[in-house]
């Protein structure tokens, strides 16, 4: 019994026992099976860290390949404009006329002279005549094209001769005089050379003077000789008188030294100046521009301030008032144009705006100086016929359109004055400087003078004479009636200050620039002067200029700014704003309490009308 009992539980237990080795058998399946996974993720991470690997590798090695395309391409423009710049190099140096000679005396003939007339010397021994422009025959060199030579000519004396000398001549004007005398009873020996700038069809040659002797020998000791240093072409000269009249019709920017054909070859310069580089300073190229740049912050957020408080104001509805926005907005319409000016001196006078641009920043450049003076001029009549003669003005209404009328005409009046600078200014390639300016190009060197002339008179003079006479007359009138009753801050001397101060900024601001600009013109007209003072006139214009464009931005401080209309003006836009701002947030506030306070009295409603609860 006990041994069936044995074998009945025996077989009972064999599933379990089978079940227990299979589960054994999967615990070890397990186990291999979450080593295995184990190693799978390590295997993935570390897939995963070459993966990133070897993408920071292709992201460098893109990096890289764009670095290198763009090395490549700088590269190829800089490969592409030394192309560029050594045919241009070629062609002008194939271009350029080559002329030289070098020649002596045929010898050996012994003495030469002494004759009882001055006799030319004719050297008929010729070493090199490159050109064709010395003449054997004669002895003449004749200048074959325009430009700077020189000659260089020696002399032997005759052995016991006690008077050797040889001259120069240009045109049969006598430029030199060598000689020198023999006390030793040795050959003397002379030399000299000289660089003139000549005309087509001059011609230079050497004499003997009367009852002097030269020695021919063997040696070929008397010599003349001379080659073209580098021709002055027409193309050369019209670049140069380009770039070189700064004016506001031409360039704020370019700095060069006044210059004109005429110049060149003036028999009355004296000196050696050297007009033909351009003078680009330090700081030219690194103050201007911020100089600009400031001008350019101050007068654009002060004008912008001006045209916003008056528009929006009521009561700026007054001639004064509509002079104001319009000298704001004339402003505000030239200092748009600084940043482009500013770049351009930074990018040492190369333009890269185009064509349509170069036009319309020199446009509103040449308008604002007609239109900010001319409308000061008008502020300046307002003012005085308002104060000097107050009985004869008309009634407000009546002023305003005629103040209204009168800006029309300053905007027409302006427009026109530009004509002129949209007509001759353009992009031109100045190949001498090697930059792409914007300039003015006139097509005769007359139409520069009568413009500048026509800006000192129209653009200054005349409009100065007419404010200060005008602040004058206020002056005297308020000195004349201390005791005028004015209000507040309108007291005679607080007017005073003001009316020199107007006066006093816009004759410092433009009274410079215009000084050096009738210079200018003085020179086109003929008028000389040393190269100290060319050269401090084109110095001194960048200054000028940057000068003159502050008066932009010290124009709202002196008319609005120091005036308590003005401010009174600003602050009550400020109230203004900033009860409206508070009236919106109180408005907002209450509704909102509006609305949750009825929201509570719809919840107590509701719960009030609730039925009451029977389980009490």
């Amino acid at each position: 019994m006990v041994d069936r009992l044995k074998l009945d539980g025996t077989l009972h237990n064999a599933p379990l026992l089978a079940q227990a080795a299979n589960l054994s058998a999967l615990k070890i399946k397990l186990a291999v099976s979450e080593r295995e996974v184990e190693n799978l993720k390590k295997e993935n991470t570390a897939h995963i860290a070459d993966l990133f690997s070897l993408q920071a590798r292709i992201n460098a090695a893109e990096s890289m390949t764009e670095n290198l395309k763009k090395t490549d391409a700088a590269l190829d423009t800089r490969l592409t404009t030394s192309e560029t710049s050594l045919e241009h190099l070629k062609r002008e140096n194939a271009e350029r006329p080559k002329v030289a000679f070098s020649t002596t005396l045929p010898g050996p003939v012994g003495a030469v002279g002494p004759f009882n007339v001055q006799t030319n010397l004719v050297y008929t021994k010729v070493f090199t005549n490159v050109g064709n422009a010395y003449n054997s025959a004669t002895g003449v060199f004749t200048a074959p094209v325009k430009g700077v030579y020189y000659f260089r000519f020696t002399a032997l004396s005759y052995l016991n001769s006690i008077a050797m000398a040889i001259n120069f001549h240009k045109n049969h004007e006598i430029l030199m005089h060598v000689g020198a005398f023999n006390t030793d009873g040795h050959h003397e020996y002379v030399c000299n050379g000289i660089t003139l700038l000549l005309e087509v069809g001059d011609v230079v040659f050497t004499s003997l003077p009367k009852n002097y002797k030269l020695m021919d020998d063997a040696n070929k000791s008397t010599t003349f000789s001379g080659f073209l240093l580098y021709p002055i072409t027409q193309t050369v000269l019209s670049n140069f008188r380009t770039v070189v009249n700064i004016t506001m019709e031409t360039d704020p920017s370019l700095n060069f030294t006044m210059l004109n054909e005429s110049s060149l070859h003036s028999p009355a310069s004296k000196e050696s100046c050297d007009y033909l580089s351009p003078s680009v300073s330090q700081y030219q190229r690194r103050f201007v521009p911020v100089l600009y740049a400031a001008i350019f912050l101050l007068g654009f957020l002060g004008n912008a301030l001006v045209v916003g408080v008056l528009c929006c104001s009521p009561s700026h509805r007054t001639a004064s008032g509509t002079y104001l926005v319009n000298l704001a907005a004339s402003d505000l319409l030239f200092l748009g144009s600084l940043p482009f000016w500013a770049s351009y001196y930074s990018m040492e006078y190369e333009w890269v705006f185009g064509r349509a641009m170069c036009k319309l920043c020199g446009a509103l450049l040449s308008f604002n100086v007609y239109a900010s003076i001319f409308f000061i001029t008008c502020m300046s009549a307002d003012r005085y016929q308002a104060v000097v003669h107050p009985l004869r003005s008309p009634y407000r209404a009546r002023r305003v359109g005629h103040a209204r009328r009168l800006c029309a005409g300053v905007w027409v009046l302006a427009a026109v004055s530009t004509l002129p600078t949209l007509a001759f200014r353009d992009v031109v390639s100045l190949q001498g400087l090697n930059v792409t300016a914007c300039a003015m190009t006139y097509p005769d060197q007359r139409w520069h003078t009568a413009l500048t002339l026509a800006k000192n008179t129209v653009g200054f003079l005349v409009p100065f004479v007419v404010i200060a006479t005008c602040y004058g007359r206020i002056a005297g009138r308020l000195l004349a009636t201390p005791r005028l009753p004015l209000r507040g801050s309108a007291r005679p001397d607080r007017v005073l200050r003001m009316v020199v101060a107007v006066v006093t900024a816009f004759f410092l601001c433009w009274c410079p620039f215009h000084v050096l600009a009738f210079l200018g013109a003085l020179r086109d007209l003929g008028v000389e002067w040393s190269c100290e003072v060319g050269r401090a006139v084109g110095m001194l214009l960048p200054a000028s200029l940057c000068l003159g464009f502050s008066n932009s931005a010290i124009n709202p401080f002196l008319y609005c700014f120091v005036g308590n209309r003005f401010r009174e003006q600003l602050r009550g836009l400020y109230r203004q704003k900033v009860t409206h701002v508070t009236l919106e947030t109180l408005s907002t506030r209450l509704t909102s309490f509006s609305r949750k306070l009825s929201s509570d009295v719809r919840d107590s409603a509701t719960v009030e009308s609730l039925p009451p609860n029977n389980d009490l």
